[in-house]
């Protein structure tokens, strides 16, 4: 009863506005960017988990995306903003001086939502790019870090619109909601990972993947560990223990960290082994 009371509300907002036109040329040119990113997944294999409606457009869940190899993620990702630039382009140069309004709305969708930011397609190839550059965890605070700053600024924007076009806060609303939104993100995306390294070693079985070694002195900190771990590449750590090397795999690693946890140095986790 309280969703369908918010809906209505929301339209009662929007025909009092005179906004109808322009929420139902945004609706579809939302929807249309995320059905292309569902048939992107679909292409790989993947299935939609679900799909639910926002005020502005659908919203998709594509199962086991993480899982993909982060190049193929990053083109599932990409797919929905270059729907909406293919579409703008198509629609600029065949019907120029019609349609505007649909031309416009791709546009802006595609390259707002190429901003780093989460939880939107920027924030999500930024997070799949630096995960494997400086290792996951990382790549999650920092982009934490920038979406805060990309948040108010865009309220900033949103004040400076209020000014010029009276009644437009809809700019506001979007920094008010991306920043209310962080801390649950964060804890997301590291649920998501936590999620890909429980999977990392099967998943693995059925693809090359680069391998690197580390060597590593025994009173090295799990956490430093944890951090340094990406998407796209599996580690092998060699602990020096009294002059003698311990192989310890990225799986046994990860093993520990799920079973015992984050706290303590690899030499108690090659006592747990060995």
């Amino acid at each position: 009863m309280r969703k369908f009371l918010a809906w209505v509300v929301f339209f009662a907002a929007i025909y009092y506005l005179g906004l109808m036109e322009m929420f139902a040329v945004l609706f579809l040119v939302v929807s249309l960017h995320e059905m292309a990113h569902v048939f992107a997944a679909l292409l790989y294999g993947l299935r939609l988990e679900k799909i639910g409606l926002m005020p502005i457009g659908q919203f998709a869940v594509i199962k086991n995306l993480e899982l993909l190899p982060g190049n193929k993620r990053a083109l599932v990702v990409l797919a929905g903003p270059l729907c909406n630039i293919i579409l703008g382009l198509f629609f600029y140069i065949f019907f120029e001086g019609k349609f505007e309004l649909f031309m416009q709305y791709n546009f802006v969708i595609a390259f707002f939502n190429l901003l780093p930011s989460v939880p939107l397609d920027g924030g999500k190839l930024f997070q799949i790019y630096f995960g494997n550059k400086i290792g996951v965890l990382r790549a999650n605070k920092l982009l934490i870090k920038i979406s805060r700053v990309i948040s108010i600024i865009i309220i900033i924007l949103g004040v400076i619109q209020c000014i010029l076009f009276k009644y437009n806060i809809s700019l506001i609303l979007v920094g008010a909601y991306i920043y209310n939104i962080l801390e649950r993100e964060n804890f997301n995306m590291a649920t998501v990972f936590y999620k890909v390294l429980l999977n990392k070693h099967n998943n693995y079985k059925k693809r090359i993947i680069p391998i690197e070694h580390i060597l590593l002195p025994k009173d090295t900190k799990i956490k430093t560990i944890l951090n340094k771990l990406c998407w796209d590449k599996y580690f092998v750590f060699n602990i020096m223990v009294d002059e003698k090397i311990h192989k310890l795999s990225e799986h046994d690693f990860s093993r520990y960290v799920f079973n015992v946890g984050i706290h303590g140095d690899m030499y108690d986790i090659i006592n747990s082994y060995y």
